[in-house]
């Protein structure tokens, strides 16, 4: 087996400069100093010894010089005495082959510093994006909470009814701007320079926020501590000649507009039967009329749940209140059998809490009213106590019977 350093250079054995050289140049594209500086240096030992053994025409048949570089256990023999041939040697090549090794190494760097620079440029346009993205939707939040801000400024200086606050409290303006933290802390600035906003507005904003099931979360603290007096505040008592008296035009106008939905809805009814009773032989008139686009029809029933609600809820609140829920529901009975449901509360005449349950069958046709107090009961028994009109049908009431 051949030794060192013709071993180390990928030699059969003894050569001739010029292969010494080549074989150099192949094995130093494969051992980089930076990549592997410990194969570089043993490899560049290997080219000087063979450079000098090959110049020298010695042909030693058992040199071996790699045990004697790591085990020390005896003194080395003294490396032998060649001729000076360094000058037979061009500096030249020397210098080409350190030169192409120089050429690859350099062409990684160059590489890597293109990799680094693609990747860090994708990183600034992600980040960029994602800032675009952030500003677009914190202009669209800052906008949402200017628009219900003003609305709050209008409605006051406008001197509106309650009505037109819970109408407010109830629109897509005041929906999209409810959890803006811009909107909160303008909220909090509006009821701290109008301490006269009426108690029942101060109450309705603190319902429909939902303070009521305990203390929120940090942003919200602030706009609880304001509110939270008038949550708890006892409404008085009012003698029952004074609440009729107070009550009893809400109650006319309702019954009236009631009346007129349900007259309507019957007129319709019989012109629509009328004209579809025509003499045999004729045809009836052929009107153009535009498709209404279509819904979906689970929500519109549930749409269709929350308008009832808000309308039934007057009877039932003393006070203001809030839509909270909404969505579809089961029968406890029939888990089969499917509801339209809508969810307000409010307050009793004591301060206590109130939540009442729509359920709208899905025909339309017949909505269900039950506290969460009732409906925890076994055995819920209704009783039809009115009509009203929604979707086009005549909607039957169904309230708890009283014991």
């Amino acid at each position: 087996m051949n030794g060192w350093p013709w071993s180390e250079l990928g030699l059969d054995g003894p050569s001739a400069l010029g292969e010494v050289k080549r074989a150099y140049a192949q094995k130093i594209k494969t051992a980089h100093p930076e990549d592997d500086p410990e194969g570089f240096s043993r490899l560049h030992r290997a080219y000087q010894a063979a450079r000098q053994l090959a110049g020298s025409g010695h042909t030693p048949q058992s040199l071996d010089f790699g045990p004697l570089s790591f085990v020390e256990t005896e003194k080395p023999p003294d490396p032998p005495k060649y001729a000076d041939n360094d000058a037979e040697i061009p500096f030249e090549d020397y210098e080409r082959l350190f030169a192409e090794g120089d050429a690859e190494r350099e062409e990684i760097r160059r590489r890597r510093a293109e990799k680094r620079l693609q990747e860090a440029q994708e990183r600034r346009r992600t980040q960029e994006k994602i800032q675009r993205d952030r500003a677009l939707e914190n202009e669209e939040a800052w906008s949402a909470a200017y628009e219900a801000l003003h609305a709050l400024e209008v409605l006051w200086s406008g001197e509106v009814s309650k009505e037109e606050w819970i109408l407010f409290f109830h629109s897509s303006t005041f929906l999209n701007a409810q959890h803006n933290l811009d909107f909160i802390f303008g909220l909090e600035d509006f009821l701290a320079e109008h301490p006269s906003l009426p108690d029942e507005v101060r109450r309705h904003i603190y319902l429909t926020y939902k303070f009521y099931t305990g203390k929120p979360d940090t942003p919200y603290l602030g706009l609880y501590r304001m509110l939270e007096s008038d949550g708890k505040k006892v409404r008085k008592k009012i003698p029952w000649r004074k609440r009729i008296r107070a009550d009893l035009p809400p109650v006319i106008l309702l019954c009236i507009l009631l009346s007129a939905l349900t007259i309507d809805f019957f007129f319709l009814n019989s012109t629509g039967r009328n004209q579809n009773a025509f003499p045999a032989g004729s045809s009836p008139a052929v009107s153009e009329t535009v498709p209404e686009p279509q819904k979906d029809p689970e929500q519109a029933g549930i749409e269709t749940a929350k308008k009832l609600a808000v309308s039934l809820a007057a009877q039932d609140y003393p006070g203001p209140y809030a839509l909270t829920d909404a969505g579809t529901a089961s029968s406890r009975d029939n888990p089969g059998e499917k509801f339209y449901w809508a969810q307000c509360t409010g307050q009793t005449d004591g301060g206590d809490t109130l939540v009442m349950n729509y359920f709208l069958s899905v025909d339309g046709t017949r909505i269900y009213c039950i506290s969460d107090a009732q409906n925890a009961g076994d055995v819920i028994s209704l009783v039809k106590t009115g009509a009203t009109a929604a979707g086009g049908k005549t909607v039957d009431i169904y309230r708890c019977a009283v014991a």
